[in-house]
């Protein structure tokens, strides 16, 4: 009987695992005054991001975002109402306090860079990533970018794949997602004189591809295009 009080106390006594953050931050939307940042936790759970311009400081909150068992246990949020060419630091926190984080800086406002006669678009250069897992559904999350982004994506739709799976693995097997970094150069830095600004617009863009493997963040490949206008 004794015993088995014991037993029952040390069970009660022990903390439920916590939740992880298994996958990403991973960021995506970029905008001058917006980000998109998406997680993957180990199970269902609220998330929030915390951020701010100062490392030391992360004066902002998002709302409270769950992941679920329906969409694989991610889940993202859209920090709205940045600053533009700002850079920002952020962290990725679960109820239960953990979580990861690293920066972003916003994208110029196109009033900024904006030249009527080398650069009439106010063009500027930016990178985004996307993910690719082995459970990601064919075409998932088309229609939501904007369409300068869409135009972009289908003028790349020849580098650019989501894996499918059939259903048949374990759960416990996709564990080995692939992001892409993309860099796009629209424009170039051409002053008259030093410590000037100018920006000239490239007739046609450069795209830089890095795939990373998601869990280590190694750099499998890279290659660079000109994308078709």
């Amino acid at each position: 009987m004794r015993a088995a009080i014991a037993l029952l106390l040390l069970l009660i006594s022990v903390p439920a695992p916590c939740q992880q953050v298994t996958h990403g931050p991973i960021l995506g939307r970029l905008s001058h005054q917006s980000v998109g940042i998406w997680v993957r936790t180990d199970r269902p759970g609220a998330f929030r991001v915390r951020y701010g311009a100062d490392r030391r400081r992360l004066s902002y909150a998002s709302a409270v975002e769950q992941t679920q068992l329906a969409r694989d246990y991610t889940g993202w949020v859209h920090l709205q109402g940045l600053r533009p060419a700002t850079r920002y630091f952020y962290r990725v926190a679960t109820d239960d306090g953990h979580g990861l984080g690293g920066s972003f800086r916003t994208l110029p406002h196109a009033e900024a860079v904006q030249d009527d006669k080398l650069n009439p678009r106010g063009l500027c250069n930016f990178s985004f990533e996307f993910a690719c897992g082995n459970n990601q559904n064919p075409g998932q999350g088309a229609g939501s970018e904007t369409p300068a982004f869409r135009t972009m994506l289908a003028e790349l739709k020849d580098r650019i794949h989501f894996s499918i799976q059939n259903g048949d693995w374990l759960r416990q097997n996709l564990q080995h997602p692939t992001y892409c970094v993309v860099q796009i150069n629209n424009v170039f830095d051409n002053p008259k004189q030093l410590g000037q600004s100018r920006w000239v617009a490239f007739p046609r863009p450069q795209v830089i591809f890095q795939y990373y493997q998601g869990m280590t963040g190694k750099l499998l490949y890279a290659e660079s295009i000109v994308a078709n206008t």
